[in-house]
């Protein structure tokens, strides 16, 4: 009897450690596409995704399906190992969705890169890559988006996304002139336009997120300067979330990020 007094008093205190420690991180893989998308001045997108292990054990990469479908293996990757273009659902709802979590042991050195590209034009560009953010890296309280510019030959779109799941992609968005103090202008930045938005919820599988498409043109206030800054408040205190905008010159294609 005392034996197994000893046993389940040690059973408990591995259940206990289990439930104290994540069985996974999320990593955010955003604009992630399985096939190709029609945009605007016909273009045409796709995406590539990379995923090196840079530590000396291997690491399990867990999809989506991991979480609601019954438990699969998921997919091994040796020390020094790269993928491309792995299937983040094996059997989950299909893309394109706003994004989608790479789910990994805490502490895995994986590399996770992501470009997209404009098909029509791959003679003439890599394309760009776009951010993935790991667990730790999302933020909290306000950011800031900047310099953004507000020219039409560009197209500006603001891209919001939380982590944890139940978090309500909740937002206020304010946005200001970009004084250039060194020439003698203001050095408080004039707000502009100010808004609030709300999108999704996240979920086990998919991140909470919002967006607004043509940033410039929702607010005619903005367009009158070269360029502004885009201020993110989280409208639930507690939420982990990113932010990033996408600049694409409507003659080119071309993409350029501004990131936190």
């Amino acid at each position: 009897m005392r034996k197994l007094f000893f046993v389940a008093i040690a059973l408990l205190s591995v259940l206990s450690l289990h439930a104290q420690s994540p069985p996974y991180e999320k990593v955010l893989v955003p604009v992630y596409h399985v096939n190709p998308i029609q945009g605007a001045y016909g273009s045409i997108w796709d995406s590539h995704l990379w995923i090196r292990n840079e530590g000396t054990e291997q690491v399990t990469i867990r999809t989506t399906c991991f979480i609601t479908c019954s438990p699969l293996p998921g997919i091994p990757l040796d020390p020094g190992q790269s993928i491309t273009n792995p299937n983040l659902l094996q059997g989950g709802t299909p893309l394109p969705r706003p994004g989608a979590f790479v789910l990994i042991a805490p502490g895995s050195q994986l590399r996770v890169k992501l470009h997209i590209r404009d098909r029509t034009r791959q003679s003439q560009t890599m394309g760009t890559e776009m951010p993935t953010v790991r667990h730790d890296e999302f933020l909290s309280g306000t950011s800031s988006l900047l310099p953004v510019p507000t020219d039409d030959r560009f197209r500006v779109m603001l891209r919001l996304y939380t982590r944890d799941q139940g978090s309500v992609a909740r937002f206020r968005v304010r946005i200001y002139a970009l004084q250039d103090a060194s020439h003698g202008l203001p050095h408080v930045d004039l707000l502009l336009a100010e808004t609030e938005v709300t999108g999704s919820t996240a979920t086990g599988i998919d991140p909470g997120y919002a967006e607004i498409p043509a940033l410039v043109q929702a607010f005619p206030a903005v367009a009158v300067r070269d360029l502004v800054r885009v201020d993110i408040q989280p409208l639930e205190p507690t939420s982990r979330y990113y932010a990033f905008i996408t600049v694409t010159n409507n003659e080119t294609q071309h993409v350029t990020t501004v990131t936190p």
